[in-house]
């Protein structure tokens, strides 16, 4: 029988194959030519990782790469946990956390962001469907921000279940909430660190929520209205929004909504968004929400922002 080479194997088969191979060999082979990095681009063969993490600190950037289900480190599970170093000679040390043993490679002449964000974009293309959780934790370095910026803008918005950011400054919140698919999303948690101190709320959730989970001294009339454009970009009625206790200056609301249709006991705003329904937002000393509600519902002489 004459031997058959692998590009020669037709695609069902070599999908098959490579369905039962993990994440590093997958990878690794291609690497090895374009056919199969083409086809590997195009089936995304093998096990989803579907939760990511990418987290810079000074000279350095951890990159995770998850099943929801099967945490234990490769080879013994299917976890990638990738530590790219800066070096001084502006090479980068790679180390690579395993089941059998920690494995660690200088790369000459690499920039350990570009390194870090290669991985990062691949894992970005890899995903089948959609992620069960994405965190991001930068650090207020300039040129982190515009190289990750360059390969989350000319894709489409990253779909993700769940989003956890890590934050410097508001600015960086708002920059990043850009590059998610809001029909996707069911949960974002913000924290910002405080001389080095990690400060953040927790929500209970449920599955047909949206929940926002912001420290309130991150809270500005940017945030306000990224949280309203991701209720309007949702196509979700179901979604619901409410937080106690926020006590939030007017001049913030007004800022972020505009003058409000109604402002004796709350403020209150109202907005198009799909169908007949409408984005009502309230807020008071006491509570802030977002909810829809049928346009029918909306009081006589108000007013319905575009």
């Amino acid at each position: 029988m004459t031997p058959i080479s692998l590009l020669e194997i037709l695609d069902l088969p070599m999908e098959t194959i490579m369905n039962n191979l993990d994440f590093p060999t997958i990878q690794s082979l291609r690497k090895t030519c374009w056919y199969l990095r083409n086809f590997i681009d195009d089936k995304k063969p093998g096990e989803c990782l579907n939760q990511l993490a990418l987290i810079e600190s000074p000279n350095k950037i951890d990159l995770n790469l998850r099943n929801k289900v099967n945490w234990k480190l490769y080879p013994d599970g299917s976890a990638i946990c990738l530590l790219f170093e800066n070096l001084e000679n502006g090479g980068t040390k790679i180390y690579w956390q395993r089941s059998d043993g920690d494995r660690e490679k200088i790369v000459e002449k690499m920039d350990y962001l570009d390194g870090a964000l290669k991985d990062f974009e691949i894992a970005l293309n890899h995903c089948k469907s959609e992620f069960e959780n994405v965190h991001f934790s930068p650090t207020n370095d300039i040129k982190f921000l515009e190289k990750i910026s360059k390969i989350l803008e000319p894709r489409k918005t990253i779909p993700t279940k769940n989003l956890d950011i890590g934050i410097q400054c508001p600015a960086q919140a708002q920059h990043f909430l850009q590059y998610f698919d809001s029909k996707c999303l069911k949960s974002i948690d913000m924290s910002m660190a405080q001389n080095g101190i990690i400060i953040s709320e927790n929500a209970s959730s449920a599955a047909h929520l949206a929940i926002l989970s912001i420290p309130l001294h991150i809270i500005d009339a940017a945030t306000l209205r990224a949280l309203k454009k991701q209720f309007l970009e949702s196509g979700d009625d179901k979604k619901h929004f409410i937080r106690h206790g926020m006590n939030l200056k007017k001049e913030i609301l007004i800022g972020a909504f505009g003058p409000p249709a109604q402002a004796v006991l709350q403020c209150t705003w109202y907005f198009k968004a799909f169908s007949e329904k409408v984005l009502q937002i309230d807020a008071n000393s006491q509570f802030f929400t977002l909810s829809f509600v049928k346009k029918s519902e909306v009081p006589n002489g108000f007013v319905i922002y575009g």
